[in-house]
């Protein structure tokens, strides 16, 4: 499997599979690329990413969520790089059914800067930055995340990205759950044989 890490998208081809009728009103069109003349699951590796809102959910408590942003991008050449590449795929899928579809762009603006919204499944996994398993992403936080491009819905003339979270490395407040300190210890004391006692002068000797 590969993972896309600190690369340069715009070289990559991807694939679009045939388009899958799910019901009368949803059909799927899988995105791959090609590794070794193979297709794979099209997945990337962020860097650090802001995490304004943590884990959130629709409004009938359904499917559950993750907005990254790009809001460090001032700061991180490689989360400047990562939005350049995202704005040229999701600008060459709407080129592409722009005919015949309207294309929902998966990068919004927001008081946080560009912002993507990521599908949490059942399967996906949350850890801490010591590999520790973690089961709620603090809003507020920073965390780099292995993301995958699934594919695209189509409902009547409408088509929307579907992002996946897989697995999110999350800045996590260091905690430490046993006692931690170092407790001085007090030396013992010398034996008495090598301890040296000085009489007191006597007065006129």
């Amino acid at each position: 499997m590969k993972i896309f890490h600190n690369e340069n998208l715009s070289q990559i081809t991807l694939k679009l599979g045939t388009r899958k009728k799910f019901s009368e009103e949803y059909s799927f069109i899988p995105i791959n690329t090609f590794q070794e003349k193979k297709r794979i699951p099209f997945l990337i590796q962020t860097p650090q990413m802001f995490i304004p809102f943590g884990i959130t959910q629709n409004e009938d408590g359904g499917k559950s969520h993750c907005t990254i942003s790009f809001h460090n991008k001032e700061n991180d050449a490689l989360t400047l790089n990562l939005l350049n590449d995202l704005k040229n795929l999701q600008t060459k899928i709407t080129n592409t059914y722009h005919n015949t579809l309207s294309v929902n762009p998966f990068l919004k603006d927001s008081i946080y800067s560009e912002c993507m919204k990521l599908k949490i499944n059942a399967s996906s996994k949350h850890y801490n930055n010591q590999k520790c398993k973690i089961n709620k992403i603090e809003c507020f936080s920073y965390g780099s995340f292995i993301i995958h491009l699934s594919g695209l819905w189509i409902q009547g003339d409408k088509m929307w990205f579907q992002w996946i979270l897989v697995q999110s490395r999350i800045d996590d407040k260091l905690e430490i759950n046993d006692y931690a300190f170092v407790d001085k210890k007090i030396p013992p004391p010398p034996p008495l044989s090598l301890i040296h006692i000085s009489e007191p002068t006597r007065l006129g000797m």
